[in-house]
């Protein structure tokens, strides 16, 4: 009886922390997202650049987009037990860095006509109605989706990886494809993803006595 109760425990105690770290770590992009947002201050209008023209705008992109808020999660259900804290850490750099370029450099787009009235634009008209116009640069959204999909990636689980960056570089397209960011901030959002990787490895995390 206790044996079987040990082993039936522990899938569940596994996944509470996995919930725990997911809610920390977005709990903290959330906050740092707010803040910013609700800070009075003039706004950089960024311009598209040669690359953003070679993608063209099309609202079909908000499916992969809005993914991203089924991305996040499955990166932290699926990442290795030992990369878990390390991932909630970058999760968090990925957010104080972000904000910290929020605060002192604003950036806003110029909002796009929305083209037809088919389900994409509709959700991209809405979407656009309430998000936020300073925290495009860099993009959190890119950070994020890049983070999670470097925590999964391992050798040893080859069709996982190759399906979670195939997903990371979907979403990261149709930021750009929806003019939800520019390739600018898409690009500033790998760097970010990066630096807060390399932060998050360098914690040392003690164990428990």
């Amino acid at each position: 009886m206790s044996y079987k109760s040990g082993n039936s425990a522990q899938p569940v105690s596994g996944a509470l922390q996995r919930v725990g770290e997911l809610l920390l770590g977005w709990g903290t992009v959330g906050v740092v997202y707010a803040l910013c947002a609700n800070i009075e201050r003039t706004r950089f209008v960024l311009s598209e650049s040669v690359l953003d023209r070679w993608v063209t705008f099309d609202p079909i992109g908000i499916w992969w987009y809005m993914s991203f808020f089924a991305f996040v999660p499955t990166a932290y259900g699926l990442v290795a037990a030992r990369n878990l804290r390390r991932l909630r850490l970058a999760t968090q750099w990925c957010a104080i860095l972000s904000g910290i370029v929020f605060m002192l450099f604003p950036t806003s787009l110029p909002v796009q006509e929305l083209p037809g009235s088919g389900y994409g634009s509709l959700l991209l008209g809405w979407l656009q109605s309430f998000d936020t116009d300073g925290n495009c640069f860099p993009s959190l959204h890119v950070a994020l989706t890049f983070i999670g999909a470097l925590a999964v990636n391992d050798r040893r689980r080859p069709v996982v990886s190759a399906v979670m960056w195939f997903w990371c570089l979907a979403i990261i397209y149709s930021v750009i494809q929806t003019r939800r960011h520019l390739a600018i901030d898409a690009i500033a959002g790998v760097i970010v993803a990066l630096l807060a990787g390399c932060l998050a490895a360098r914690c040392r995390w003690r164990r428990p006595v």
